[in-house]
């Protein structure tokens, strides 16, 4: 129901998110010009920046996490105008507590859900633009309301022509703004954690960028096709950090699998946990240097030695018909 949203041509509209990535860098120089340059989260201000962007694109309405102050080292923020994103952040913890208590997790929480304050505060807020778009109805032209936020081109949007059920419409937001918004984050931050340490690297990808599109100006989809030294900075980033390091797959049919000259059968219905993180550390498919952060293997001869004739060693978006819809959103 979604998948058909996210096309080429719409996550080409880059002004989303060159607004809100200015805001956080504006956010993080005001920090780091501060008496004594206190350290800076950013891994916080990047999932503020996510969260910001990603609630914009998908129902049209600013989630302003990035109007919150930034917390101190040992510090929440006390200023609550961001409630939604710390009770967002809260319910996806609590769910990832869940995952690691497995099946027995309904019996912790037979007469407490850990979730129940947090959702409210998640459902305060989304419900009532879920509601105005229902009366609106699907026919709506895209335009900007006077809070800069956006009507008729949002995924929201695109939904309500497909169903009315506010229960299936809300699930579906809050499913891919959890999605978008903690991979991202995750991302970036990995990103500018290894450029940090190696310098040689952050300053090629500089130049690059500074060369292309100067100090000032904000990128197109042009631009970030001819930026192939960014593209590889990327994968690279994407291949040793995957945003989800660990997936399980249910078996659609009874099959044998065959490894170290060993054969395995999994009968239908098998759930099998992989670690995308450590099939893409293997030196058995990415060479003696697997461990090693270097961008120039995806530009170099060992792309066509290990990639291009195994594309599927590389997987942190997935791959086949359950692909992470947003992959074209993501490198964007």
């Amino acid at each position: 129901m979604s998948r058909p949203y996210f096309t080429r041509d719409r996550i080409s509209h880059f002004d989303n998110f060159a607004r809100h990535a200015d805001i956080a860098i504006s956010k993080l120089f005001s920090r780091l010009a501060e008496p004594n340059s206190p350290a800076v989260d950013f891994q916080d201000l990047a999932a503020r920046f996510t969260l910001d962007s990603g609630t914009e694109f998908l129902f049209g309405r600013d989630a302003r996490s990035l109007d919150a102050s930034l917390p101190y080292p040992h510090r929440e923020p006390a200023d609550n105008s961001a409630s939604f994103a710390a009770a967002f952040s809260r319910a996806q913890g609590q769910v990832m507590n869940r995952f690691g208590l497995a099946m027995f997790w309904p019996w912790v929480e037979l007469f407490w859900d850990r979730t129940a304050e947090d959702m409210k505060v998640i459902n305060a807020y989304v419900t009532p633009i879920l509601r105005k778009k229902l009366e609106k109805g699907p026919d709506i032209e895209s335009k900007p309301t006077n809070e800069g936020d956006r009507d008729g081109d949002t995924l929201l949007d695109h939904l309500v022509k497909f169903t009315q059920d506010e229960s299936v419409i809300k699930d579906e937001i809050i499913n891919i703004l959890v999605a978008a918004r903690d991979t991202t984050a995750t991302t970036l931050t990995f990103a500018v954690y290894i450029l940090a340490e190696h310098p040689a690297i952050m300053k090629r990808l500089r130049d690059e960028i500074i060369g292309r599109l100067g100090t000032s100006n904000h990128p197109t989809s042009d631009d970030l096709k001819e930026m192939k030294y960014l593209r590889a900075v990327i994968n690279e980033t994407l291949r040793l950090f995957p945003a989800v390091p660990v997936n399980v797959r249910a078996a659609a049919k009874s099959t044998v699998l065959q490894t170290n000259g060993k054969r395995y059968y999994v009968p239908a219905g098998t759930r099998m946990t992989w670690s995308t993180l450590m099939m893409h550390r293997r030196k058995d498919l990415w060479g003696p240097d697997a461990d090693d952060f270097d961008p120039n293997r995806w530009l170099d001869d060992r792309l066509k030695k290990y990639v291009t004739p195994n594309p599927f060693i590389f997987l942190p978006f997935n791959a086949g018909p359950r692909i992470c819809l947003g992959q074209q959103f993501a490198y964007k």
